[in-house]
């Protein structure tokens, strides 16, 4: 009896050694992923492995930070690339519009934008144009003017807040596209403001979500 409960107790240590070894050998791999970048490992530590976890929340840190950063590195670029344009355009506003608006929408991987200014020639009857555009139909703008408590554009400007829609309304953009036309799915408009006044409103459609950082730096 005794010889079989040294031989369980054995049994036992080898067990418990062989589950600490295969731990060790898994945080050392973990430790290993999460040091050459790689923030999505699949290796799951045990409630009982208190380095697996330990590793498991400094990896989630990392890559909450590591995103954050690239964000950052990317809302930098480009603003700096929109100041360079701003530095050698020719001071045209439909040029320099034309060419913002071209760069937004490629840098954000949208799919069509425009940039209104507001027309003040009349003090009394204040209204958008058009200025700059990418993939937009003019004719919609060129026959129409838009006013300023007028859609979505007007509230942007009146409000002097940003809109961000998720469900844009049917038909209020057509985006052509393979499929032929297509209803975009977000639309976010930014009003273009000086330190005291707004001048004009940026408005981008996709088929995709805008996120904050996105949108964050629309505004900046």
């Amino acid at each position: 009896g005794r010889l079989q409960k040294l031989t369980a107790a054995k049994s036992s240590v080898e067990q418990g050694y062989r589950t600490q070894s295969l731990a060790l050998d898994r945080n050392i791999t973990y430790a290993r992923e999460i040091a050459s970048g790689n923030f999505d490992s699949d290796l799951k530590p045990s409630d009982n492995d208190l380095l697996g976890l330990s590793l498991h929340e400094m990896s989630k840190n990392l890559k909450a930070a590591s995103e954050e950063n690239k964000n950052r590195n990317w809302t930098m670029a480009g603003i700096a690339r929109i100041a360079e344009i701003i530095r050698v355009s020719n001071h045209k506003m439909e040029d320099l519009a034309n060419q913002i608006i071209s760069y937004l929408v490629k840098y954000m991987n949208a799919t069509q934008g425009g940039i209104f200014v507001i027309n003040d020639a009349d003090a009394e009857h204040k209204f958008l144009e058009l200025k700059g555009c990418y993939a937009y139909d003019r004719r919609k703008y060129l026959e129409k003017r838009v006013e300023l408590g007028e859609g979505l554009l007007g509230q942007a400007i009146l409000e002097r807040d940003t809109v961000y829609l998720k469900a844009v309304p049917q038909d209020y953009l057509s985006i052509t596209s393979g499929l032929g036309q297509s209803n975009p799915k977000t639309l976010i408009i930014v009003p273009l403001k000086t330190e005291d006044d707004v001048v004009g409103a940026l408005e981008i459609a996709s088929f995709h979500d805008f996120p904050d950082y996105q949108r964050e730096f629309l505004e900046k």
